[in-house]
């Protein structure tokens, strides 16, 4: 060890034989030196090569602090990830560190088939599913148990919890969605979470969301950046408050949005083969024929064939027409998302000689701004147990029916003699335009309205009722009409560009 020393190290530099009060044998002062001096040089020219603090492992007693100290750092990394959908970010990493925090990412590395050569050490993995700062949550969690969630990015981190099968990260993910699970971050944690099986409710609660905003999250930017599997299921769904024509021009806008990352033209066709079978849920014939026209039928959207099929069954009900979209109404609105204005400041019974079948009664109506009117009560029989059959009607004033619907009551002896009628979709009446409500009933009413109310102002909103000639009770079938206010600089047409 001695020929080492004096070959390593000059003597003016390191003269070992100056110390005279050495009480130990000259070889083992010269290993222990030569060894000190060699870790210095070794770590001052690593500290060179990497730029890292000199005292980064001594200064950091936990484990858990150092391997913070390693997180997204160059020093020791054998692993590197290229991440982002469009533009890529390089994130360095540690494959020990991954490994015993994934059973996903040990597979890749250590497993039997594994990519372990030199070459493949260093190779570049690239991860196109989710964004670099998700990424980096999720890695920041697997070397020291932090992350630091939003409501943006806690959905993908959470989707690459369950992908790379860290359910501790999962659950905090979990937690943090639920706890603050919004009507604008409602379809991103169902395209990134609920294809995989979130638990604790997640999923449902996420539809509950969807279900009472669904007008709101479909008119959002973000709902044409949903998967297929995603649009599918929201617009199969019986319990969407929704208007189809709003439906329409979603699916519409997704279709132009998915040619966009397909790299196929815009065209009518291209759009209408992107939708494929989801198409089909959009319930065209609970649209008034008005929307059909003005909305659907002039788009192209539809063949020739199915634009006459639906003609057809706009003047047969629906019962004979060849038609592949579904029929039935979706969910009706909650009853108090409605507002309701009423007609009539007290009723009465008719006698019975007055009675008549089938029994017919109009209310023509204005307002002062926009509103969407979603339904009307109805008087209904108040002595018999049946089930009572009514057809409502609106009409605008050129006569035009805006909607139809059919609707079967039940009543009881017992039961309240009003029943509230909702439309499929709520209908957007404007300012100062009059129009016409028609309620028909092929079954006996013996319960009116009296002193009817011309003006009154509900929730905002001004109504002024057309008073009309004749018999008063005649007149006073419908006790109250359900609406709500929209807002200011609402235009229901107002989807041009989508074509």
């Amino acid at each position: 060890m001695g020929d080492i020393g004096t070959n390593l190290y000059p003597p003016n530099k390191l003269d070992f034989r100056q110390d005279s009060k050495l009480d130990f044998p000259v070889e083992t002062r010269l290993d222990s030196r030569v060894d000190s001096f060699v870790s210095k040089l070794a770590l001052r020219a690593s500290l060179r090569y990497t730029g890292e603090d000199d005292q980064w492992q001594t200064n950091r007693s936990s484990l858990r602090d150092r391997n913070k100290y390693m997180f997204n750092r160059e020093l020791f990394s054998d692993v590197r990830f290229l991440v982002g959908r469009a533009e890529k970010t390089s994130i360095p990493a540690h494959r020990y560190i991954l490994a015993i925090s994934s059973p996903v990412f040990s597979s890749l590395f250590y497993a039997f088939g594994a990519l372990q050569t030199e070459q493949t050490t260093r190779e570049q993995i690239e991860i196109s599913e989710c964004e670099p700062e998700s990424f980096m949550e999720m890695l920041r969690y697997m070397y020291y148990d932090e992350v630091q969630l939003t409501t943006d990015n806690a959905p993908e981190v959470l989707f690459l919890a369950r992908k790379y099968l860290i359910p501790s990260l999962a659950e905090v993910c979990t937690d943090f969605v639920l706890n603050n699970l919004t009507v604008e971050n409602t379809l991103p944690v169902l395209n990134h979470c609920c294809l995989l099986g979130v638990s604790k409710g997640l999923e449902k609660q996420c539809w509950t969301i969807i279900d009472q905003h669904a007008s709101e999250i479909a008119e959002d930017h973000l709902f044409t950046e949903t998967d297929y599997g995603t649009l599918t299921a929201f617009l199969t769904r019986d319990t969407l408050v929704a208007k189809e024509t709003v439906l329409f021009h979603a699916a519409v806008k997704w279709a132009g949005r998915e040619c966009q990352r397909l790299s196929i033209p815009l065209t009518v066709e291209n759009k209408r083969r992107v939708l494929g079978d989801a198409f089909y849920s959009i319930r065209f014939p609970l649209m008034s024929m008005k929307e059909f026209t003005e909305d659907v039928a002039q788009s192209s959207f539809l063949s020739y064939e199915e634009v006459a099929n639906m003609y057809i069954g706009y003047n047969s009900n629906f019962t004979s027409c060849n038609i592949r979209f579904p029929t039935e109404p979706r969910a009706e609105p909650a009853l108090e998302t409605a507002f309701r204005c009423p007609r009539f400041e007290s009723t009465a019974l008719r006698p019975k000689w007055k009675v008549v079948t089938p029994h017919q009664s109009t209310v023509k109506f204005k307002v002062s701004q926009p509103i969407d009117i979603t339904g009307v009560a109805l008087f209904t029989a108040v002595t018999q147990s049946a089930t009572q059959l009514f057809k409502v009607e609106l009409c605008d004033n050129n006569g035009s029916v805006l909607t139809t619907h059919h609707a079967d009551l039940v009543t009881r002896d017992d039961d309240s003699d009003i029943h509230d009628i909702f439309f499929p979709s709520g209908i957007t009446l404007q300012s100062d335009v009059m129009y016409s409500i028609t309620a028909t009933s092929e079954d006996a009413l013996e319960r009116y309205g009296e002193e009817p109310i011309r003006e009154i102002t509900c929730e905002g909103v001004d109504f002024e009722f057309l008073e009309e000639s004749g018999d008063e009770e005649e007149k006073g079938q419908i006790p109250e009409l359900l609406f709500k206010p929209l807002k200011k600089g609402t235009s229901p047409n107002s989807f041009a560009e989508d074509y």
